[in-house]
């Protein structure tokens, strides 16, 4: 069992959830698909990693501007379509899951969406 959660982690289970290359998610591209494995990647690694939002973002050589941004993205998502909750919701499960981590380090991390 592991003790952490690590943001190539979560790229990667980000990126077979919404089944896109990782090397397009980490890239600059604009399409819609890419966009939104790109800000759910950011999303969770901002939920799941204690560091500095400039830290966080500079795993995707972007500013913190862009991190904020993906966090209020999903979240206005989130609460405006419940489909996105939804899939949402599997993917923080995929990856607490899959990754086998221990989830008592992060049964306080707020996952309250409303």
């Amino acid at each position: 069992m592991k003790d952490i959660i690590t943001a190539s982690e979560i790229i990667n289970v980000t990126a077979s959830h919404c089944k896109v290359p990782i090397e397009l998610i980490m890239g600059t591209s604009r399409k819609r698909e890419l966009v939104k494995a790109r800000h759910l990647s950011m999303y969770f690694i901002d939920m799941f990693i204690k560091d500095t939002v400039m830290n966080k973002s500079s795993f995707f050589a972007k500013s913190h501007c862009d991190l904020i941004h993906a966090r209020h993205s999903v979240n206005n998502q989130a609460v405006t379509y419940k489909d996105y909750r939804m899939d949402l919701e599997v993917l923080r499960v995929k990856i607490l899951d899959r990754l086998d981590c221990n989830l008592a380090i992060y049964k306080n991390y707020d996952t309250d969406l409303v």
